[in-house]
């Protein structure tokens, strides 16, 4: 997770070593579509929570003010495709969806996982 955080930073730093002073510009407004996926973000949360303000602040840093949107994910899933929002937060990478999308490189750690009681007789080989 270090070096993908380095990696997006010094990215994102180089750009802005590179180009006019971001104060004396116009920002661009960068739109990009999210849905409630607590803890990392969520609108019931301070800067909408962690992953949110981290996006926020690292593209203003170079010059980019972004807008949050929240939707229903189908709904804004649908509308990204078509091109009404710039990018999406909080995707996770399909193959399938590289035909509309450009990921980055991850950079909040994020597992999925099953969890049981230890005495439920429950058994699995497969998260599916």
């Amino acid at each position: 997770m270090k070096n993908y955080l380095l990696g997006l930073l010094i990215f994102f730093f180089s750009i802005s070593v590179n180009s006019k002073n971001s104060e004396d510009r116009e920002k661009i407004k960068v739109n990009l579509f999210t849905f409630e996926y607590s803890p990392f973000v969520s609108e019931k949360l301070k800067d909408y929570g962690p992953l949110a303000d981290f996006v926020n602040r690292t593209f203003n840093e170079v010059g980019y003010d972004i807008e949050i949107k929240f939707l229903p994910w189908a709904r804004g899933l649908k509308e990204s495709k078509e091109g009404t929002h710039d990018g999406v937060l909080t995707i996770w990478h399909r193959k399938e969806r590289e035909k509309w999308f450009n990921f980055s490189d991850g950079f909040f750690p994020n597992e999925i996982v099953f969890i049981k009681k230890k005495a439920r007789k429950i058994k699995y080989t497969k998260l599916e």
